[in-house]
């Protein structure tokens, strides 16, 4: 698990302007826990069912909040880095 270096504090609010809702800010509080998961990972951790979060993360990968990565068939998503 990854920790939060001093001064990597993000203000989503700006990476999305209105665009977060409580889902939202649940799976990215997800993924600050745990530094980087699979959509299997998440659905545990929050509760969201597997084809809504799937919408989710692709809206926020493509808003640019989050990046995916490919590994041994599985994707795994984190925050983005600025």
């Amino acid at each position: 698990m990854r920790k939060r270096r001093a001064g990597e504090e993000e203000h989503l609010e700006e990476l999305v302007p209105g665009e977060l809702d409580e889902r939202d800010q649940t799976i990215l509080e997800a993924l600050r826990r745990l530094g980087e998961a699979t959509a299997a990972m998440l659905v545990k951790e929050t509760g969201i069912p597997k084809s809504p979060l799937y919408r989710r993360l692709k809206r926020l990968e493509e808003a640019g909040v989050i990046e995916s990565r490919r590994l041994r068939g599985k994707t795994y998503y984190r925050l983005r880095k600025k």
